[in-house]
C-alpha cells in the first residue's frame, strides 16, 4: 500500500514537469537590426529576414532554413541586400 501511495505521489509531482517540458513557454522574438534603402525596410525576426514597404503593410519573408541571419545591409545603390 505504501508503494502505491509513493507511486501516486511521484506521478502527481512529476506530471507538471513533463507537461511543461512538452509545451515550453513561447520566447520573446523581437524585430531586430532594421535597415532601409528608402523604399523598403528589412529586419530580422526569429533568425530570418523579412521585408516590408516603408509605408507599412504585410511583411514578406526573404529567407528560410535552419540558419540564423542578422545585420542585413543594403548595397550603396539600394538594389541588393547582403
Amino acid at each position: 500500500m505504501r508503494l502505491l501511495f509513493r507511486l501516486v505521489c511521484a506521478v502527481a509531482l512529476l506530471t507538471p514537469l513533463v507537461i511543461s517540458a512538452e509545451n515550453p513557454p513561447e520566447t520573446n522574438r523581437l524585430f531586430r537590426f532594421p535597415t532601409t534603402n528608402g523604399q523598403q525596410i528589412v529586419f530580422c525576426y526569429a533568425g530570418q529576414l523579412y521585408t516590408v514597404a516603408k509605408e507599412g503593410g504585410v511583411a514578406r519573408r526573404l529567407t528560410t532554413g535552419p540558419g540564423y541571419t542578422s545585420f542585413p545591409r543594403f548595397s550603396a545603390d539600394g538594389g541588393q541586400l547582403a
